[in-house]
């Protein structure tokens, strides 16, 4: 749409939007449509998967990060219970 205005559209404007012309522009419109809503679904595709590849990224930084902060070796023992005095 916007490459009609910057190009058709400003002619038709400048020419003082001649209704005679305005058929024209409405056909051209129509003619675009298709190819709008291909466009639409297309672009909106290639953003998704660049938002979702980003976000994958970050959560494996996170958890390579946090993965690379977490102390090596046997964790800290757990601490003793004692026994439960018996059930009377």
């Amino acid at each position: 749409m916007q490459m009609l205005l910057r190009t058709g559209g400003k002619a038709f404007v400048a020419a003082g939007a001649p209704p005679e012309q305005l058929e024209r522009v409405r056909t051209t419109v129509a003619r675009l449509q298709p190819a709008a809503a291909q466009a639409v679904p297309a672009a909106f595709r290639t953003e998704m998967a660049a938002a979702v590849e980003g976000a994958v990224e970050t959560l494996l930084s996170r958890l390579e990060e946090e993965e690379s902060a977490r102390p090596r070796g046997p964790g800290p023992r757990p601490p003793r219970r004692r026994p439960l005095p018996p059930a009377r």
